[in-house]
């Protein structure tokens, strides 16, 4: 009973903050993205790829990950808000400083019933800034805005879309030159789009599927490129059977697939065609020990097919870790 009480005092506050926080144990078998071995082809020529952590690298890490909420009512009927959301991760690694990895995202805007339905069609103009750092160096910034829709058709369904437009600073200058002999220059216009639905099959299962585009635009014409993928989660909520446990734990599989095609020929092989492939697939487990406090394990799988011969790559990711809720 207390649980419901927290909830209705939260939901009937002016304003308040949410969120969740959490540290996580790792092991990974590719640390810094690194591929397979050291063989590589430049301009069609074998090379053999120098220095240390070129390859990937196995190592054990930690990380933060976390995202905070402030929720102000705008005192409307259908329960319209104003939201602020900063999301943040961080990982680093026992021997590996190359695979140091921050992310941060800002994003702030109205949430506004699109009928007088509270649980109708909603939409949230936003805008948003995000930056990240890779291998303790800044490696991108961008800055834009867009807006979500989601919608409640009825108790066992719910859909949701995303499109975001946003300048893409690339931080990072290898100094390497295209065909034509033209610094390459990744700085550019970024698209995202993405298009889904939940299903609640049940009070113990939901399945999640959606599709998703993304342009990435660049000042030089090599590093643009269009990607196309889909994904889908199903979870599944269960009684623990342990009395300290006032919610159900959690169990949960999902994967995504990317394919992603690059407008101009590679400066590396320039004899294929330049595309990449991405699958990932995952499980998880939440056990909630109280209602702010939980744990949860992870084991991921990535791959990678690239155009790119010296871009090919997998790895194998497995985290515990514990969460705070707010």
């Amino acid at each position: 009973m207390q649980t419901f009480v927290d909830e209705i005092d939260r939901r009937t506050r002016k304003s308040y903050l949410t969120g969740r926080v959490g540290f996580d144990t790792i092991f990974t078998t590719n640390a810094n993205f690194g591929p397979e071995d050291r063989n590589a082809v430049f301009l069609g020529v074998p090379v053999t790829l120098t220095g240390a952590n070129v390859t990937d690298q196995t190592d054990v890490g930690f990380g933060l990950v976390g995202r905070v909420s402030h929720i102000y009512d705008l005192s409307t009927a259908n329960g319209d808000v104003w939201r602020i959301d900063l999301a943040f991760s961080a990982v680093r690694y026992a021997d590996t400083p190359s695979g140091a990895t921050d992310v941060a995202v800002v994003r702030t805007g109205p949430r506004l019933s699109l009928d007088d339905d509270r649980f109708g069609p909603k939409i949230g103009p936003y805008v948003e800034v995000s930056h990240v750092r890779f291998a303790k160096a800044p490696l991108q910034t961008t800055i834009g805005g867009g807006f979500e829709l989601t919608n409640t058709i009825d108790q066992s369904m719910s859909l949701f879309s995303d499109l975001r437009i946003a300048w893409k600073d690339n931080h990072t200058n290898t100094g390497a030159v295209d065909l034509n002999g033209d610094v390459i220059d990744q700085d550019g216009l970024n698209v995202w789009a993405n298009v889904g639905a939940n299903y609640f099959y049940d009070e113990h299962f939901t399945l999640r599927g959606f599709v998703l585009a993304e342009f990435t635009g660049a000042e030089s014409d090599q590093e643009q490129s269009h990607e196309f993928g889909l994904g889908g989660l199903v979870t599944y909520r269960y009684d623990s059977g342990l009395a300290m446990a006032s919610r159900d734990w959690l169990l949960s599989g999902g994967f995504r697939g990317v394919y992603r095609r690059f407008d101009e020929e590679s400066v590396f092989e320039p004899t294929r065609k330049c595309e990449d492939l991405d699958l990932r697939v995952h499980i998880g487990h939440t056990a909630y020990l109280q209602d702010d406090l939980s744990l949860t394990a992870r084991m991921e799988y990535f791959m990678r097919e690239s155009y790119v011969r010296n871009f090919d790559l997998d790895s194998f990711t497995a985290k515990v870790g514990i969460r705070y809720s707010f």
